[in-house]
């Protein structure tokens, strides 16, 4: 038992070693802020059937979404499960999609798609993947102010040129 804290407590301290930079941790640490506070609460859109997003305040240094999305006629298109944290200085969304009955989309049997925060502006998070993800290339949200005051995010996915399909724009 000891020696299994030892280990957790030298593994502990490589990674505060590694990732001890104040200056990328500071502006990482803002990032996630801003992205938290971006995000933060529902988000309804009734254009392209029925969608809705709901994202939970920062808790644990961790901010998670959900997503579902119907179509016309009530049938379920999509539900995500998304999660942001800061991870080895960079800010990371993981995103996971499922069908009705809450299947993993078999795309993704390797796991959720990953992506990098590449660009954070007062109206703009863009997220991109690495590059050799074949599902999804980009993933950016934009702030809308409304006449009257009213707030609305939309959402833009950009795919790989190999998978054949069109920029998605919810």
């Amino acid at each position: 038992m000891k020696l299994l804290a030892l280990v957790v407590a030298v593994f502990a301290s490589l990674v505060v070693i590694r990732t001890a930079d104040p200056d990328r941790q500071r502006a990482t640490v803002e990032a996630a802020d801003h992205v938290a506070s971006f995000l933060a609460g529902r988000w309804v859109s009734q254009e392209f059937g029925w969608a809705e997003a709901m994202w939970m305040p920062a808790q644990d240094d961790r901010v998670v979404g959900v997503f579902r999305w119907h179509d016309a006629e009530g049938n379920v298109i999509v539900h995500e499960l998304l999660s942001i944290a800061t991870e080895e200085g960079e800010v990371v969304m993981r995103m996971r999609h499922f069908d009705a009955p809450l299947n993993p989309w078999a795309q993704e049997s390797d796991g959720p798609i990953r992506f990098v925060l590449v660009e954070s502006s007062e109206r703009l998070l863009v997220w991109e993947t690495d590059g050799d993800d074949p599902r999804v290339k980009r993933y950016e949200q934009l702030l809308m102010t409304m006449e009257g005051g009213g707030q609305l995010l939309r959402s833009r996915v950009t795919f790989p040129e190999a998978s054949g399909r069109p920029m998605l724009a919810l």
